[in-house]
Parts: C-alpha cells; sequence; structure tokens
C-alpha cells in the first residue's frame, strides 16, 4: 500500500500527525467531552475545586490515561481548563473551551518542523563559509563573525 503523508493545514503551514483526525469533527468531540467533564465534576465537587481535582488525576493516571504528552502539560491544560471554566462561569461564554480543544489537538496531533537552517557567509578569516547552522545560531555566528 502506498504511504501517506502527514496532513497539512492549507491556512497555517503545520503538519499534523499520520492518523490525526479530522478537525472539525474532533473539535466537536472535545466540546462535547469538556461539557461532561466539567457537568461531571460540578456533580461531585464545587468550582473552586476544579483545579485540585484535575491536577491530583493528572499527577496518579497513567500518560495513556490523560493523552498528555506528560504530566507537565496534563497540569498546564487544567490551569487552562479552569480559567474557562472561570470565564464561562462569568461571561456565560464558551468560547474558551473552543480554544482549549484546539490547543489540545495541536499538542497531541501536530508535528513539530525542524527549525529553519541558514547558510552563513564568512565576513572574517575565522568563519568558516557555507556553515549550515539553525537560525538562532546563525544569528550570535552572523553577529560574531561581523567583525
Amino acid at each position: 500500500p502506498e504511504k501517506k503523508e502527514p496532513e497539512k493545514n492549507a491556512t497555517q503551514n503545520v503538519t499534523y500527525a499520520e492518523g490525526a483526525p479530522e478537525k472539525k469533527g474532533y473539535m466537536l468531540k472535545c466540546m462535547a467531552h469538556v461539557e461532561r467533564l466539567i457537568d461531571n465534576i460540578d456533580m461531585h465537587h464545587t468550582d473552586v475545586q476544579l483545579e485540585s481535582v484535575l491536577t491530583s488525576w493528572c499527577k496518579t493516571a497513567q500518560e495513556d490515561a490523560h493523552n498528555f504528552v506528560d504530566d507537565a502539560h496534563c497540569i498546564a491544560f487544567t490551569k487552562q481548563l479552569v480559567a474557562a471554566r472561570e470565564h464561562e462561569l462569568k461571561t456565560k461564554g464558551t468560547g474558551k473551551y473552543h480554544t482549549f480543544c484546539e490547543d489540545f489537538y495541536s499538542h497531541k496531533f501536530e508535528v513539530e518542523a525542524p527549525p529553519p537552517q541558514v547558510v552563513l557567509p564568512a565576513k572574517s578569516a575565522g568563519c568558516r563559509a557555507g556553515t549550515l547552522l539553525s537560525a538562532s545560531t546563525a544569528l550570535v555566528a552572523a553577529w560574531l563573525c561581523a567583525a
């Protein structure tokens, strides 16, 4: 069978991992999941307890259960979800949940592009022409070699 190339987002130069679900359908499922999660936690805990409940789960669940790369990402997304809940309580708006789901989709399925490579032209005898460097290293090297 022919190997399928990772999907690219046409509006942004973003590549998604092979097998990533279609984003629109994923977003609908994520929004529904977040709504159920918040409702479930609301039935058993106060909104003040939301962050501690989710943080505790991040620390005790296996990484494959919480679907985050690691516990630190789980806790960061917990803080984002708590902020989204606070926003909903203040404004009745759910837009922050949508942002949460978009960010999680990116976290889960985007493939990081390698940093751009830059060929550094030599300006002095101490610098080698044609050296391939990352963009950040090239900035420092260009400054050092400019003399």
